[in-house]
């Protein structure tokens, strides 16, 4: 595990260097660093593609970034740029699929060990309105490449966590926030994300989403080992369903009753990706999702507390979530 707080002092000319919004992933040294640049508006276009089918679009992108790869190896180039704002507005095609290709193809190019391509510039909007979730997401594909993050990038990661924790919980300081890295886990997690998607049907059918879960702090260790166990589900709340619960709020999880203080006064949240598929609402006490067709055995995949608009979440599989982040705050 990680812990990639950063001091005021050891950070100085690294939040100068991140005032520029340009960081770098190099493929050759095998270090990977979250990059954004800043880049005009986009001006609307009134050519825009027709709506394709997903798995059509995905094969379009995934063609067409290894060809450029390619393109850039061929002509002796140093670098190259990608642009990861509004990949849904060309292709009608959802941002963190076309982020996960992104990821991927860097991998497989850096894996052939280029001659003359040294940097990979990731290129976004800043104020594009799903900028930062969009980045975060990149950020942990990326992560399988990395074999050392300089201190910058670090710094990047951690802004990126805490903005999501502190976009509603306005009154906690941070102490410090943990990477968790569990390859066990993750693995799980990747397998069922991956029935999901089959069982769903599309890309995105298993509905990955980052959420939070409070919990106390001696229960921290097991959950960064063992995960989200069903063993636990029930103790704080059964009013949804009796499984593990996840939040889209880090205000409804800092509450105590669920990140319970420690003797010093320090809470803990974990910020997780989580897989809920196909939801429906849930009612107090449901130990299992309901039948989602006439097959008894074809159940929803996850409980929540709306059918339109959740904002809190009940899972029922260990491997359905991954905890991503470790937060300690007060």
């Amino acid at each position: 595990m990680k812990d990639f707080t950063p001091g005021k002092k050891e950070f100085t000319s690294q939040e100068r260097v991140l005032s520029t919004k340009e960081h770098v992933v190099n493929v050759r040294s095998g270090d990977v660093h979250l990059c954004v640049r800043s880049c005009p508006d986009p001006e609307p276009d009134s050519r825009r593609a027709s709506p394709q089918r997903p798995d059509a679009s995905g094969r379009a992108l995934r063609c067409g970034l290894s060809r450029v790869l390619e393109l850039s190896e061929q002509r002796s180039l140093t670098s190259v740029a990608f642009p990861v704002a509004g990949p849904g507005i060309a292709l009608q095609f959802p941002s963190k699929q076309a982020v996960h290709i992104l990821a991927e193809e860097i991998g497989k190019f850096g894996r052939r060990h280029p001659k003359s391509v040294s940097t990979i510039r990731i290129v976004t909007q800043p104020n594009y309105s799903d900028s930062s979730e969009i980045l975060l997401h990149l950020y942990k594909e990326l992560k399988l490449l990395v074999q050392h993050q300089p201190k910058e990038s670090l710094y990047f990661e951690y802004q990126c966590v805490s903005t999501e924790f502190k976009k509603t919980v306005s009154k906690k300081t941070i102490i410090k926030i943990e990477r968790i890295q569990n390859v066990h886990l993750c693995r799980g997690y990747r397998g069922l994300k991956k029935q999901l998607d089959d069982k769903n049907g599309s890309p995105g059918g298993a509905m990955e989403r980052t959420l939070f879960h409070g919990t106390k702090s001696e229960a921290c260790e097991s959950i960064q080992r063992n995960g989200f166990s069903q063993s636990f589900a029930g103790r704080n709340a059964v009013k949804y369903g009796v499984g593990v619960y996840f939040v889209a709020n880090a205000s409804y999880s800092a509450n105590s009753t669920y990140s319970i203080p420690a003797a010093d006064g320090t809470q803990c949240m974990f910020m997780a990706r989580v897989v809920t598929g196909l939801h429906t609402l849930g009612k107090e006490n449901m130990k299992v999702p309901p039948p989602r067709s006439l097959l008894q055995s074809d159940l929803y995949d996850s409980l929540a507390d709306s059918v339109d608009n959740p904002t809190i979440f009940v899972v029922f599989h260990d491997n359905q979530a991954y905890p991503d982040y470790l937060i300690t705050f007060k």
